[in-house]
């Protein structure tokens, strides 16, 4: 509900979803990861098509959305976590490895 009521405030207010500026970050930004912390609804992807050499990682409080999430999007490349921020690994996103783009959605953390 929270995250209803929180996507529908951002387009009332900015007439855009914060979302959609993420994503147009994205389609200028070479990346392979991508870390979304906060998740909520994975609305980045409304705007957004991953191809299948990036990986998506998203992270969650909420249970709700990450078993609706992980129905949604089964794929390979995706994941989805009930983490809290002090419990993922970010050594697994190594930037001398790889590039990675960090969404993260304070509201839920």
């Amino acid at each position: 509900m929270y995250s209803y009521l929180y996507s529908f405030i951002q387009k009332l207010i900015l007439k855009k979803s914060l979302n959609s500026d993420a994503a147009n970050l994205l389609r200028f930004t070479k990346f392979q990861n991508i870390i979304d912390i906060g998740c909520g609804e994975s609305d980045v992807h409304n705007y957004f098509k991953l191809d299948k050499t990036k990986k998506y990682f998203g992270y969650e409080l909420n249970n709700y959305f990450i078993k609706k999430l992980r129905k949604k999007y089964n794929k390979k490349n995706f994941f989805f976590a009930n983490k809290k921020i002090d419990q993922i690994n970010f050594k697994k996103f190594d930037p001398k490895k790889n590039n990675n783009f960090i969404n993260w959605n304070f509201s839920s953390y």
